[in-house]
């Protein structure tokens, strides 16, 4: 198999900002999948529940992928060497952002309560428990949507089973753990897309070259799925997360192969900005309440009311929360390298 390690990295990185800003979407348009308003609940449901669903099972496979890179010997030297990397690169800003998460919250609640207990040393306390930093409320950790990176931290720990899973069992460790996700609730989906990107690699397939014979016939399925999602999330809730399991198999592929094929052709071209900014525009996006100010903002200026104000709100203030975040991103990158290079996951500036 032909090999095109160039067109697989210049893909993966034009891909890391729209998967960035689907994560934002899918955030914002979660909360009105059960609106009264039909039409406006059919584009949630689509967004939150189609399109930008697709996002971080894709983040998770290319994650799958890329650790298991250059990978000539698999030894405890080499895992090591892979985890000091991950160790600059998603736990120090982990912490970093669940710190800036907790200030927030606290500043946010000084704004708002007179009423609770917010002094500095009560707030200290409450940040100060690891709870907080791992599974606050037992759901997610102070920055909501690093769930992601502490899942993916745990499975990347899990990754010298993973090896030898997809070493010896090949492909069927992949239909094993698809069996899982679909029998079991509980079972997480990210391990699924995670091992399938690194049964991929470690087998040496190529992700582009590999994804771009699939490219028409996982477009064909996943539009159809979409079309049927609306539907089926309406009348079938029983059924849904079958349907939407294979839309987002299907959904990963087509994404993948048709942002190399338009890089290939030049529709795209890579925008290392836009790309250096993605996992602060991740990161961020939840932390800074960007979507209350957002929504102050078309509240102010929308012309509309209604539905049609709905919908509108629900496509511009995603877009608006994305223009902050890339606005700040820029000001830290000018002032504060350093800071930025935390802030952003070690990428480089």
């Amino acid at each position: 198999m032909a090999i095109n390690d160039a067109s697989e990295s210049v893909t993966i990185d034009w891909l890391r900002f729209p998967l960035a800003a689907a994560v934002v979407m899918l955030h914002l348009g979660a909360i009105g999948v059960n609106n009264p308003m039909q039409t406006y609940s059919a584009l949630c449901i689509l967004l939150s529940q189609g399109v930008c669903r697709i996002a971080v099972p894709c983040f998770y496979f290319i994650s799958g992928y890329l650790f298991f890179s250059r990978l000539e010997l698999w030894d405890w030297r080499t895992y090591g060497d892979k985890l000091r990397r991950r160790f600059h690169s998603l736990l120090i800003p982990y912490i970093v952002w669940n710190i800036i998460a907790a200030v927030c919250i606290w500043g946010y609640a000084q704004l708002r309560s007179s009423e609770t207990d917010l002094s500095f040393q009560s707030f200290w306390n409450h940040i100060a428990e690891w709870g907080g930093f791992w599974d606050r409320k037992g759901i997610l950790p102070f920055d909501g949507p690093l769930w992601f990176i502490r899942n993916l931290m745990l499975y990347i720990l899990a990754a010298p089973l993973i090896y030898w899973f997809v070493k010896y069992l090949r492909y069927s460790s992949v239909l094993i753990l698809e069996t899982l996700v679909l029998v079991f609730d509980w079972f997480p989906e990210g391990f699924l897309f995670f091992s399938a990107g690194a049964s991929l690699q470690i087998h040496g397939y190529n992700l582009v070259d590999t994804f771009k014979g699939y490219r028409i016939p996982s477009v064909i399925i996943t539009s159809l799925l979409l079309f049927i999602l609306v539907p089926i999330f309406r009348h079938h809730p029983d059924l849904y997360r079958y349907w939407e399991n294979l839309f987002v198999i299907t959904g990963t592929i087509a994404v993948i192969s048709l942002a190399s094929h338009f890089l290939e052709i030049g529709k795209l071209r890579p925008r290392p900005f836009l790309s250096r900014s993605s996992f602060f525009v991740f990161c961020a996006h939840n932390v800074l309440i960007l979507h209350e100010f957002s929504r102050w903002i078309l509240y102010h200026t929308l012309p509309f009311t209604g539905e049609v104000n709905a919908c509108l709100d629900l496509l511009l203030r995603p877009a608006i929360s994305v223009m902050i975040c890339l606005g700040l991103y820029w000001l830290i990158r000018q002032f504060s390298p350093g800071l930025s290079r935390v802030l952003s996951g070690n990428r480089v500036n």
